[in-house]
């Protein structure tokens, strides 16, 4: 799988998780790798929301069989808490909440294809979509990656 942004091309597994802010992707974890989300210092920066935590959250994507969900696991490294929000497929529309524990790990269930990470308490949210793939090109352009960056920070 090969993604452009704006002249530099980055090559990741066909399956992936993608992280969305206000509906636009903001990261692509592929098989065995993570992201840190927080208010500094973090792969992914919420400045302007002081029940973020310096570090918040590190979510990482573990490894599994072609066409099944990687295992998502979301640890809470936050003062004011993380909310986890998921369902289990396109067809249940009922959603299942879950407070993480700081410190503790929480592995998403490999049913999840979708679910919404929400840090602190004014609402910041994040959420993760599964991408089964096959070989696919994707160009963002470079404009679009400022309109995510100012969008997160």
């Amino acid at each position: 799988f090969l993604y452009f942004i704006g002249a530099r091309c980055r090559v990741a597994s066909p399956e992936m998780w993608v992280l969305l802010w206000a509906g636009k992707p903001v990261a692509w974890l592929s098989a065995a790798s993570a992201a840190t989300i927080g208010r500094k210092g973090a792969d992914i920066l919420i400045q302007d929301d002081p029940s973020i935590s310096r570090t918040h959250v590190t979510i990482h994507a573990g490894t599994s069989a072609v066409a099944t969900p990687a295992p998502l696991t979301i640890t809470d490294a936050s003062k004011y808490g993380t909310v986890v929000e998921l369902l289990r497929g396109a067809t249940e529309d009922t959603a299942t909440t879950i407070k993480l524990d700081p410190g503790v790990d929480w592995c998403a269930p490999v049913t999840v294809t979708r679910l919404t990470i929400t840090l602190g308490t004014h609402g910041a949210a994040f959420e993760a979509l599964w991408q089964p793939r096959g070989v696919a090109f994707v160009s963002v352009p470079e404009a679009a990656v400022a309109d995510v960056t100012d969008v997160v920070h």
